[in-house]
């Protein structure tokens, strides 16, 4: 298959993938934004071995944020891909909406998707008529992480994996964090509630252009297919408890939860699971901070 846009032309004219980067960018007179965090990939080994480890096969549904040029939009679609492209940018958009016009695989959506309310409602309608759950395969802008995740990672009714090329040490942070680590904080755990991560490889600095201060990695998260059973009903509760243990990272555990919490039911409920009133959020598990959630839904009620 071979999707006919500027961008991919080089395939056919045997020119590099850098090369034809720069001369779009330079066809749209675009400088890329530091304020949006643009820097586009152009290795096309990178590309490829982000395709293996999202498993990308013929018939998927991916939903790419960010995606600039097209570049990697690209290749979904030689895949075999359908793929919802989510562009802030204004002119990215208009570029995209131009070179994917006669591509039926390909939606363009302008929004900022930070800012998209009906966004589980954009994606069940992207959703295939059987029901297979969306994968989600972008090069994002390093200060959007953590907004992104906390958006994307509860939409495990309708999305099955997340790759995402990220900043180097936040992919380590988000991945591989545990209780006790300088590292470990709310996002670790809420990264675990909601799948199963890893950092499947790193991506030289070189690989980018412009070329950035850091190198990148793709991160994977395999999202759960069921939510603990005991948080069914508090999910969101049981996010914001999370983020208010970890508030003021110098602060113990329970002067964080004094916000929201009577000082009775915070001394019972550490009594209850054998906390020292000393502890700190960060050398807690999920496991721990489920159970003791539970017994501050259970004083509550």
């Amino acid at each position: 298959m071979f999707v006919s846009t500027n961008i991919g032309s080089y395939l056919a004219t045997g020119s590099g993938l850098q090369t034809a980067v720069l001369n779009e960018l330079r066809r749209l007179g675009v400088r890329p934004k530091k304020s949006l965090g643009q820097n586009f990939l152009v290795s096309e080994s990178v590309l490829s071995d982000i395709l293996d480890v999202a498993c990308i096969e013929a018939g998927d549904h991916v939903v790419e944020i960010g995606p600039g040029l097209g570049v990697l939009t690209e290749r979904l679609v030689r895949k075999g891909a359908s793929v919802l492209a989510i562009e802030k940018d204004d002119t990215f958009a208009r570029h995209l909406k131009d070179a994917f016009a006669h591509v039926p695989a390909v939606t363009v959506l302008h929004s900022d998707i930070l800012m998209l309310r009906s966004l589980l409602q954009v994606l069940k309608t992207f959703k295939p008529a059987h029901g297979a759950k969306l994968k989600v395969v972008s090069n994002i802008p390093y200060n959007i992480t953590s907004d992104l995740l906390s958006v994307l990672l509860p939409m495990r009714g309708a999305l099955q994996s997340i790759h995402l090329l990220l900043e180097a040490g936040a992919a380590e942070r988000l991945t591989q964090a545990q209780p006790g680590d300088k590292d470990y904080r709310a996002m670790s755990v809420i990264v675990q509630l909601y799948s199963q991560a890893r950092t499947c490889f790193g991506v030289s600095r070189s690989a980018f252009h412009p070329v950035p201060g850091v190198d990148s990695a793709v991160a994977e998260f395999i999202l759960h297919d069921q939510l603990d059973e005991r948080l069914l009903e508090h999910e969101a509760a049981f996010v914001a408890f999370i983020n208010g243990a970890f508030s003021m990272k110098r602060k113990t555990l329970a002067n964080n939860l004094k916000r929201t919490f009577p000082q009775p039911d915070i001394e019972k409920c550490f009594d209850n699971s054998a906390l020292s009133p000393l502890v700190r959020a960060e050398s807690l598990d999920l496991d721990t901070f489920v159970a003791l959630f539970g017994c501050f839904q259970a004083r509550s009620s």
